[in-house]
Formats: structure tokens, C-alpha cells, sequence
């Protein structure tokens, strides 16, 4: 499980180790306009699945240790059951009552945002400043995280 309080080493260090993984051996486009691109960490279960339409992140997945953050641009916030953002827990560290096909990964949804877990998320992405995709990725939580602080 993520603990909210990993330490600066920890956080550079799970920064610096995720790769874009090569375009061609993932699916390159998985819709007319939209390309998927996907980084992976250096530990198991680190990865980050980026959905980008004319080099704007149209939907992005973040899962670490169990945990997952996902933010969808085509949410429609005005419907109560529909936010944009959404936080919970993946089957990817079950090991009792479930089989699963080794890429696939169920999410269960929290019942409010896990705002420790998007902070997590907007630390790690925080230290790649220098790759234009997670730095899009990270201006995206960045602007939650201050609506946060301000209520």
C-alpha cells in the first residue's frame, strides 16, 4: 500500500525511474486522433497509461503499489456520479478468489478523491519536469490540489 509520507529520496527515485515504453510494441493509435502512450516504473505495479488527442491529455492512469488516480477530460463534472477524478484500489496485488489475465487490472473506486494518494501522484511526476507528457500530467493535479488547499 502507498504510504502518503515517502521521502524525498523515495519519490525522486520512483521519478527517475519511469521509461516511455517504445510506441511500437504498445498500441500506437487506439482511436481515430487519439494515441496511447505508456510509462513504466521501476518497481512493480508503477505505471502510468496517458491517452493524448493532437498532444493534449485527453485521459491518464497513475497506479502505484495497488493504488490508482485517473482523471478523464471527457468526465462530465455536473453529473454527481461523474467527476472527472477518481482514486482507488487495483486488483493488481490480490492473490485470493481472482484470476486475472496477467495485463489486465480492475480498478475499485474509492468513495471520496483520495487526495494523499493524487499528492503521491503530483510528487513523483513533479521530479520529470523534462518530459512534456508528464509535465502536462502534472499541471493537470497540480490545479486540483490548489482548488483543494483553497476550501
Amino acid at each position: 500500500m502507498v504510504n502518503s509520507s515517502l521521502d524525498r529520496a523515495q519519490i525522486q527515485e520512483l521519478g527517475a525511474s519511469l521509461r516511455q515504453i517504445d510506441r511500437k510494441i504498445t498500441t500506437p493509435e487506439i482511436s481515430l486522433g487519439i494515441a496511447r502512450v505508456w510509462y513504466q516504473g521501476g518497481e512493480p505495479y508503477f505505471d502510468v497509461s496517458v491517452n493524448l488527442r493532437d498532444g493534449e491529455v485527453e485521459w491518464f492512469q497513475f497506479t502505484l503499489r495497488g493504488r490508482a488516480l485517473s482523471w478523464n477530460r471527457q468526465a462530465n463534472p455536473s453529473k454527481i456520479t461523474e467527476s472527472p477524478w477518481q482514486t482507488g484500489q487495483t486488483s493488481e496485488l490480490q492473490t485470493e478468489g481472482i484470476t486475472l489475465y496477467p495485463a489486465s487490472t480492475l480498478v475499485t473506486s474509492d468513495r471520496a478523491l483520495n487526495y494523499d494518494f493524487l499528492a503521491v501522484a503530483y510528487n513523483i511526476l513533479a521530479t520529470r519536469p523534462d518530459d512534456p507528457i508528464l509535465r502536462k500530467i502534472t499541471d493537470i493535479c497540480h490545479c486540483l490540489l490548489n482548488q483543494e488547499t483553497e476550501n
